[in-house]
């Protein structure tokens, strides 16, 4: 028999990279025929690639739960020994190998099959029906959730679960639970694998066995947003502006921001329920900020308390304007105290040949220390927003 590739391997070497959300003709209704004459499930493959006259795999069937047909997978005994002949169905373009013999070796998934996703699954549902002449055969399912690793190179393996289909001479629900390997992360592809037959327990020879499936859904794993955001500036005065950003996960897809007190003028479009809002404060004091976020999975809130200061005095804009101050004392010794509404700016100090000797990205404390700079003349460059303000600074010993 022609060497395969272990199941998972397989899976996670064949599985597609696209997105859609749901099993594709997961109802069974839309069929073709292959060139040899055999019902195909349009968007599936059988082991009626591989399998020999008068073995056949797959069958379209009007024995259905709902709709107009259903898909039927057959274990069927083969040739003078009767080799037991398995059936294997599987979502997307799939590859099968046919070694002979009989019992669980003789039909084997090799490569390929599965679907795309945009969803992350909990369960795999459907109904079915299993008529089995061998006391000991079941059907069986495998059913994995993988997403390429674009860091790695590889799949990563998001969920995994195999399901056991006992005998029932009438159609019942069966519910496949897909456990969550990978929180967080979101699979991009979805292969399921159906048995006519239990490999591991099939007998040899002599089994008739057949599993009707119909109507199946990938239930969609709930996902409620969890809300999170940050604002650029936490410090300011009552003409700061301030941006803040909403960082839930999730996909919000409603928004409330709250303010308490709440003494807030929304700048240009923005409103309470803006994704990322900008505000000035228009009275001194410490600032609550509330978001709530929802989306049709649920709701969460998030609340940061104090979270913005704000003072009288001079704004950003006027120092960048250059008629209001922004640091003292001027002469200075060791170190100089910015006006709270520089926090969030980026600043740069420069001696009289134009040499960076300080340099802070973005402010976050008014004290700067200037401790082993020479005495001399300095320039203090303020920088916000793209605009810029230069003032002069001597340091004395």
């Amino acid at each position: 028999m022609k060497k395969t590739c272990t199941l998972l391997t397989c899976l996670l070497l064949g599985a597609g990279a696209m997105a859609q959300s749901q099993l594709p003709n997961a109802n069974f209704e839309n069929w073709s025929v292959d060139a040899d004459g055999h019902d195909s499930l349009n968007n599936w493959s059988s082991s009626n690639k591989v399998v020999m006259y008068p073995v056949v795999s797959l069958r379209k069937t009007t024995d259905h739960y709902q709709g107009a047909y259903a898909a039927k997978v057959s274990t069927v005994p083969f040739g003078f020994v009767q080799y037991s002949t398995l059936g294997i169905l599987v979502n997307g373009d799939a590859e099968f190998t046919y070694g002979g013999g009989g019992g669980g070796s003789n039909v084997e998934y090799a490569s390929g099959g599965g679907t795309p996703i945009n969803i992350k699954p909990s369960e795999l549902k459907g109904y079915y029906k299993y008529v089995t002449g061998a006391a000991s055969d079941k059907g069986l399912a495998k059913v994995l959730a993988t997403r390429y690793n674009t860091a790695t190179g590889k799949r990563d393996t998001v969920s995994y679960a195999t399901y056991q289909f006992m005998p029932q001479p009438n159609y019942t629900a069966f519910s496949i639970t897909l456990p969550d390997l990978k929180p967080g992360i979101t699979p991009d592809t979805i292969t399921t694998i159906f048995y006519s037959s239990d490999v591991s327990t099939l007998p040899n020879t002599g089994v008739f066995s057949d599993l009707f499936l119909d109507s199946m859904t990938l239930v969609k794993q709930p996902a409620p947003p969890v809300a999170d955001f940050t604002a650029d500036v936490t410090t300011g005065t009552t003409s700061t502006v301030v941006s803040f950003t909403d960082n839930s996960t999730n996909t919000p897809t409603t928004r409330t921001w709250t303010f308490t007190p709440n003494t807030v003028a929304y700048q240009g479009s923005s409103t309470a329920t803006s994704a990322n809002p900008v505000v000035k404060f228009t009275a001194p004091g410490n600032y609550t900020v509330k978001l709530d976020v929802s989306n049709a999975d649920g709701s969460d809130s998030k609340t940061k308390t104090n979270y913005i200061q704000i003072q009288n005095g001079t704004g950003i804009e006027d120092i960048l304007a250059g008629t209001e101050p922004f640091f003292s004392p001027n002469p200075a010794i060791d170190h100089i105290r910015l006006t709270p509404a520089c926090m969030g700016a980026a600043l740069q100090l420069h001696d009289v040949y134009g040499k960076t000797v300080l340099r802070v990205e973005k402010v976050s404390q008014i004290n700067l220390d200037l401790s082993g700079l020479p005495t001399g003349m300095y320039f203090l460059t303020l920088t916000s927003k793209e605009k810029h303000h230069t003032a002069k600074l001597l340091i004395r010993q």
